[in-house]
């Protein structure tokens, strides 16, 4: 869709370590793909086809009318995660002819720790450092305060019942190698270590405090574990159209790794 590279050894990588992130509740194995459901959480990467392999077995047709009955079954419309590493080739320019729709392009980017650890020594490019010299907290698990300040600090429209014990069991499933960090009721960010990698997830600051160091501090508190645990790279994902993140990132030194995006099935986008 984008006109990315050719995939490296590392995007298909960088894909898997971001669906363990965020471990769907139910998982059905297609002939290769990864089919996702988790009926509490409205996430795309928790209820979409991971597609970085394709067996022998079955052809595309196929394969998508068995997903279409599997989700139409749970109530989802059926979703694929498509980017370099699809599989089987030219899945993409497929899906189109078929009318899926595309939905929801992300940019992923990537850093050496050493790096972002680097520019979190300059100077902030703004006011200042996090509002009242409040601390970052660590956690080893998002607990309810977290998920409060995650609560106050999202602007989008999804459900509340996402901020509760449904978002808490996804967490969990996640693994022991979690951190989360808040601001109370300023800011908050999630981390994930596998592989000698630090995902940056559910970074939100509260827009009463935005452009004033908050995601800054989050991001190198992030940085720092990171280096204490080996993990010697990190990785983002942040939506295309998301200049503000954008800048904040590229100002920390990640750089555009690869994309992906959602083809959705004819007529059921952004459901």
């Amino acid at each position: 869709m984008n006109g990315d590279p050719a995939p490296t050894a590392d995007s298909a990588v960088l894909d898997e370590l971001a669906a363990n992130a965020i471990p769907a509740a139910t998982v059905w194995h297609l002939d290769g793909w990864v089919l996702r459901h988790t009926p509490e959480v409205p996430m795309r990467r928790a209820n979409s086809v991971l597609t970085l392999a394709a067996g022998a077995t079955l052809d595309l047709d196929e394969r998508l009318a068995i997903a279409g009955d599997l989700y139409r079954s749970a109530g989802r419309p059926t979703r694929l995660q498509v980017g370099p590493t699809a599989a089987p080739d030219g899945l993409d320019d497929a899906l189109a002819a078929r009318g899926y729709e595309v939905e929801a392009p992300v940019d992923v980017c990537t850093a050496a720790t050493a790096a972002v650890l680097a520019a979190c020594n300059e100077p902030p490019n703004g006011p200042g450092d996090v509002p009242d010299g409040q601390a970052v907290e660590r956690h080893p698990f998002p607990d309810e305060r977290w998920v409060a300040t995650w609560r106050d600090c999202d602007t989008s429209d999804r459900p509340v019942e996402l901020y509760g014990d449904a978002y808490r069991a996804l967490l969990r499933r996640v693994g022991p190698d979690v951190l989360a960090l808040a601001i109370p009721g300023i800011g908050v960010a999630l981390g994930v270590r596998e592989r000698g990698w630090v995902g940056v997830f559910s970074m939100k600051t509260h827009p009463a405090h935005r452009r004033r160091g908050v995601a800054r501090a989050l991001l190198c508190e992030l940085a720092r574990w990171g280096e204490g645990g080996g993990a010697d790279r990190m990785y983002l994902q942040v939506e295309t159209d998301n200049d503000a993140a954008r800048g904040l990132y590229e100002r920390a030194r990640f750089t555009r790794h690869h994309g992906y995006w959602y083809r959705t099935a004819p007529g059921h986008a952004d459901s």
